[in-house]
This record gives structure tokens, C-alpha cells and sequence, in this order.
């Protein structure tokens, strides 16, 4: 069970945490892939693999760097911090020419569950923007978040 207290401060500390580098994530992270029916997910992963995962969705026009200061509290915590760099971010890449190149709330709410179905994760605390759009849509009817938490 999520202990959402635990996490909220978690995020809150990373937020205004002062420039320090100390907890940061290292200079040039793993990047891992997914692939999907449609796109090749590109996401960085932090924490151990038996940890709850945390799902921490950027908004545009950001990546996963404005998390760096938010990963390494969450894995001190036993979280299993999970960074997509969403579709048209990073090394994300659609697998079909005809796939319409935009990222409406439903799209990116489908990236984000196919996302979990390739990782294997049936439940999953969600972060994100409050613009990025995928935490709120994809989230609240489909029975899979175990919290949800809209910066």
C-alpha cells in the first residue's frame, strides 16, 4: 500500500529542495524501452524492482530532468521511480508512419496504461504536471492507480 503521506512529502521536499546536487540523479542516466502497440517508450528507472512504483509524467515542454530532484528521495524511500519521456520527448518514437503526431489527454492517457502493461504493472502512484495531462484521464476510471498526485 502507497503511503500517500510518505510520498506527498517526498515530492514536496524534492520540489523545494535547495540546488544541492548531493541526492541528484546521476549525469547521464539509463535509458530503458518499452515498446507498445504503438510507440517505443524511452523511460529512466530508479529504485528496486520490488518497490511500489511511482510513475512521475512530465508536462510540455519539459523531460524527465525536472524529476532529478525528485527521484533519489522516492528510491531512499523503497520507491520504484519510473520516468517516460512522453510521446514526441527524448527517444520516445512512434512505430507507424499513420500514427497522428500529437499528444491529446486520451493518447497520452493510453501511453501511460500500455506503458504499465509492458512494465507488468497491474497498480502504480501517478505523478504529474497538472498540463501533461495523463495522470488525471487515464487514471480515474481504470482501477490501476494506487494514488494520484497532480503538482
Amino acid at each position: 500500500m502507497v503511503n500517500r503521506r510518505l510520498l506527498l512529502s517526498l515530492l514536496s521536499a524534492a520540489i523545494v529542495a535547495p540546488g544541492g546536487r548531493a541526492l541528484s540523479q546521476p549525469a547521464s542516466p539509463v535509458i530503458k524501452h518499452a515498446r507498445t502497440k504503438t510507440l517505443d517508450i524511452a523511460y529512466e528507472e530508479s529504485g528496486p524492482q520490488g518497490g511500489i512504483p511511482v510513475l512521475l509524467l512530465h508536462g510540455f515542454p519539459y523531460d524527465p530532468r525536472c524529476y532529478d530532484e525528485v527521484v533519489p528521495p522516492l528510491v531512499a524511500a523503497g520507491y520504484r521511480a519510473i520516468v517516460p519521456y512522453l510521446r514526441g520527448f527524448g527517444a520516445t518514437r512512434f512505430l507507424a508512419a499513420e500514427t497522428p503526431r500529437s499528444g491529446p489527454q486520451a493518447a497520452i492517457g493510453r501511453d501511460l496504461l500500455d506503458l504499465m502493461d509492458a512494465l507488468n504493472l497491474p497498480r502504480a502512484a501517478l505523478v504529474g504536471f497538472a498540463g501533461v495531462g495523463g495522470p488525471r484521464p487515464s487514471s480515474r476510471h481504470c482501477g490501476r492507480n494506487a494514488c494520484v498526485a497532480p503538482c
